[in-house]
C-alpha cells in the first residue's frame, strides 16, 4: 500500500490481505489435522490395495499355468507386489506396519 492510495483502494486491499490470511490459515490447519491427513492416507491406500488385488486377481486368472505351476504363480504375484512396493513405498510400509500389527495383535496370549 503507498501513502498516494485512495480509501478505496486501502480498503479493496485489506479485503485481498484478508482473503490470502484466511487461505494461508486454512491450509495449515489442513496441514495440521493429522487425523483427517491419515484417513485420506487410508483411503488412498486401501484404493491402491483393492486396485492391486484386482489386477492380481486378473493375471492369475488368465493364466493357466496357475492351475498346473503353483509356484510359478505364487512368484509372478511376488514379484509384481514387490515392483507395487518398489513404485509405492510410503503405501507399502503402511501395509507393512498395519499388517505388523494385525498378525502382533492376533497371536498375543490372552493373559491368565
Amino acid at each position: 500500500m503507498t501513502d498516494a492510495a485512495t480509501p478505496e483502494e486501502a480498503e479493496a486491499e485489506i479485503a485481498r490481505t484478508r482473503e490470502e490470511l484466511g487461505e494461508t490459515i486454512d491450509a495449515l490447519a489442513a496441514r495440521a489435522d493429522l487425523k483427517a491427513q491419515a484417513r485420506r492416507k487410508w483411503q488412498d491406500l486401501r484404493l491402491q490395495i483393492v486396485d492391486k488385488v484386482a489386477s492380481v486377481k486378473g493375471t492369475a486368472g488368465s493364466h493357466t499355468t496357475a492351475a498346473t505351476d503353483p509356484k510359478a504363480a505364487v512368484g509372478r504375484i511376488g514379484e509384481q507386489v514387490i515392483e507395487w512396493a518398489r513404485t509405492n513405498p510410503a503405501a507399502a510400509l503402511a501395509t507393512a506396519v498395519g499388517l505388523g500389527l494385525l498378525l502382533g495383535r492376533a497371536t498375543k496370549r490372552p493373559r491368565s
